[in-house]
């Protein structure tokens, strides 16, 4: 006999995203001022603080009103519990009070982070106003020590300047006067010593003439004695005088002769020394055009290299001087700009400081709000049940054409917040209502935003427990665990992302993990390094369940833990997990999982402002192949790890019928009949929350075991969890 689920409070799903109006019906009648036309997608929310304050006075009274209109339904519930379309009608007008209330948080989160990403924009606006003012101001200094080097420079070449045209005159004027004296001295000295050489001429000449007219007057006075005498002596003897005659005239030429010839010998000696002084002269003049000259245009010409570089250096003051004027208007320009800056920082300062004012007000009541989100997150998970059942049909294979069943998806009923499936076999028709059903279209990423709130309930602090069930070769292992876009990758890729925006409110989590198996009843550590993997009594054995009734909490000793830090961590935590987990062919699948494996995700949660703690508790969990002895016909160790399978899957079902029974708080709960039961007690009590997807196959030769997997699942969703 199928067991038919009972309907959960209605919910939409992203089938009806599309839509333009939400089917949801209002808290309010039409007729009431409160009343509003819902739309699917939000409007972005304008970011002024005067809007901003009016959406928050206006959500504070919409939540007042909303929490009278829900105290008058909660009374109107108690009146009418025995009408169960009246029941159904308040817990969808309920629904749509708690979306409304999530999609006022969800925008003014979108606000505050508008708000926060302004804010860092004008941070980073003044941060770059304040290095631009500290580069001007550093600039403006540079300049000016420049400034004062260069004007120290120039100062420093000025004065070297006059020093070098002082030394140049100087030298000018001491070579031009030491030339000038020189030749004077030279041209003195000349003359001198010709005048000095012409009076001793002079004076010889006069001496030799005053001793040759001496000579001459002896030679006469003599001759003219001799004269004399011999004119006495003529006038004595005549022949006696004739020969003195002639002896004296002969005497007389001979003393003529010689004197002239001394005369001529000293005339000669005269005109030899004239020749010598004409010669030195020659030479000082020579030495003064081939040595004083060239020393002279040499010096004339180092004077004119001076004149040069004189100008030169007067050409560069010229530009250091019109240099000096840009840099004082450029020191006035740069100051200008710095006072407008100055106006733009003190500008920036008081509206950071309003900013930080109202961001501390909305950081205030967005803590309140992610108090209340929490709060409405958990009581709207309950209100859709806090164990509910997802069904999957996996996609058609090229060897199953054409031998398919008959199986039927029919849409969602948003009304009942349900969905059935027809299955068709022979002329018995069978249909199952499960909360949500994915056809072979949708991927791992449809189904994960179907179950991202559940995830966000572990971040919140409960107890979240998802299974994967069905037969060999559903697609259960895909589903949990595929790198890519498997349940396990993308809810560890969320609760990172979760984390992250977290960080603005005050929380840090601390992300630890745990991978283990049961296998034939025993425990095993997948993320350990093992030897002898198929020994039952190896190191599985040292693996103990612990649980603590005073915390709910459940403790695996000796289990590896891996504390997760990153998102790159968990790719390589699920490779290394499958290469250790227990798989064998069969002959349903070359590749069947024969074992449970369990991922156990423990978050951590502190808020640093509010002083909040929060722990929860994620278990992602793969069951094992679920299907008849006979079908798969196994070995004997198969035949063992088939009769195991179906053992633990019949007691997870115990514990799913006993705790929805009505005095499930008085009964004894099965928890102990199995592994899997006991290692998940504390996720399938109280505020726990509890979904299993049962994984289909469309073929035709595996119609018997889809229905028994159906049914189970149906047997699940029947189910209520005690508190």
């Amino acid at each position: 006999m199928d067991l038919q689920a009972p309907r959960t409070p209605n919910r939409s799903t992203s089938t009806d995203a599309a839509d333009s109006e939400s089917k949801i019906p209002s808290p309010h009648p039409p007729e009431s001022p409160k009343y509003r036309k819902r739309s699917s997608s939000p409007k972005q929310l304008p970011v002024s603080a005067s809007e901003h304050r009016s959406i928050i006075l206006h959500t504070k009274k919409h939540k007042i009103d909303t929490v009278i209109s829900a105290s008058d339904n909660n009374s109107n519930l108690m009146t009418r519990k025995d009408n169960g379309k009246s029941a159904s009608e308040s817990s969808s007008h309920m629904t749509a009070f708690y979306r409304e209330n999530i999609r006022v948080l969800n925008e003014l989160q979108k606000v505050m982070f508008q708000k926060k990403a302004r804010l860092d924009s004008l941070k980073d606006e003044l941060t770059e106003g304040r290095n631009e003012m500290k580069a001007l101001l550093l600039k403006l200094e540079t300049y000016k020590e420049e400034k004062h080097v260069k004007s120290q420079q120039l100062k420093l070449k000025i004065n070297d300047t006059k020093k070098l045209r002082d030394e140049q005159n100087t030298r000018a004027k001491f070579l031009e006067k030491g030339h000038e004296l020189e030749i004077q001295q030279l041209r003195a000295k000349s003359i001198a010593e010709m005048n000095q050489l012409e009076s001793s001429y002079r004076q010889k000449m006069e001496e030799l003439r005053f001793a040759k007219i001496r000579r001459i007057q002896e030679t006469r006075d003599r001759v003219q004695r001799e004269i004399s005498d011999l004119d006495f002596r003529i006038s004595n003897n005549q022949s006696a005088l004739l020969e003195a005659l002639t002896e004296c005239e002969t005497a007389h030429k001979l003393n003529k002769e010689g004197a002239l010839r001394r005369h001529q010998d000293e005339l000669d000696g005269f005109l030899e020394n004239n020749r010598k002084i004409a010669k030195e002269n020659d030479t000082l003049r020579t030495t003064l055009n081939t040595k004083l000259k060239p020393k002279l245009d040499e010096k004339a010409a180092y004077i004119e290299r001076l004149n040069s570089q004189l100008q030169e250096l007067q050409n560069r003051l010229e530009a250091t001087r019109s240099e000096s004027t840009q840099l004082k208007d450029d020191a006035e320009r740069f100051g200008s700009c710095t006072i407008q800056t100055l106006a733009k920082r003190d500008e920036l300062e008081r509206y950071i400081a309003m900013s930080k004012s109202e961001l501390g007000e909305i950081g205030e009541i967005l803590m309140k709000e992610e108090t209340m989100r929490r709060k409405l997150n958990n009581e709207l998970q309950e209100l859709r049940g806090n164990i509910r059942v997802f069904c999957r049909l996996r996609p058609q294979l090229k060897e199953e054409l054409g031998e398919l069943s008959n199986i039927q998806i029919e849409d969602f009923d948003d009304e009942s917040g349900t969905q059935d499936m027809n299955i068709r076999r022979d002329t018995k028709s069978h249909t199952f209502t499960f909360d949500r059903i994915f056809g072979e279209h949708e991927s791992n990423k449809d189904v994960f935003d179907e179950i991202s709130q559940l995830i966000q309930s572990s971040l919140d602090g409960y107890n979240v427990c998802i299974f994967a069930f069905g037969q060999t070769g559903s697609g259960k292992t895909y589903t949990m665990l595929n790198p890519k876009d498997g349940i396990i990758p993308a809810t560890l890729n969320h609760i990172f992302l979760w984390v992250e925006k977290l960080k603005g409110l005050g929380w840090s989590y601390e992300i630890t993990g745990q991978f283990v198996e049961i296998y034939n009843e025993n425990l095993k550590d997948l993320l350990k390094d093992q030897e002898g993997e198929n020994d039952e009594t190896n190191d599985s054995a040292k693996l103990e369940v612990r649980h603590d009734a005073g915390t709910c909490t459940t403790t695996l000793v000796n289990a590896t833990t891996c504390r997760f830090t990153n998102r790159e961590m968990v790719n390589e935590i699920l490779t290394r997990a499958l290469k250790t987990r227990s798989t064998a062919a069969t002959k349903v699948n070359s590749r069947s999982s024969r074992s449970h494996s369990v991922f156990i995700i423990k978050l951590l949660g502190y808020n640093s402002k509010s002083g909040e703690h929060s722990m929860g508790t994620l278990n992602l969990v793969d069951l094992a192949g679920s299907e008849r002895i006979d079908s798969s016909q196994p070995q004997a160790v198969r035949l063992r790890e088939t009769q195991n399978i179906n053992r633990s899957l019949s007691c997870l079902g115990d514990v799913i019928h006993a705790l929805g029974a009505k005095d499930a708080v008085k009964r004894h709960i099965p928890f102990r009949n199995s592994k899997l039961t006991y290692l998940l007690q504390y996720s399938l009590v109280g505020d726990s929350k509890t979904l299993m997807f049962v994984n289909v196959s469309p073929a035709l030769k595996s119609l018997s075991e889809t229905l028994n997997s159906l049914r189970f699942a149906a047997k699940v969703n029947s189910t209520k969890m005690m508190k």
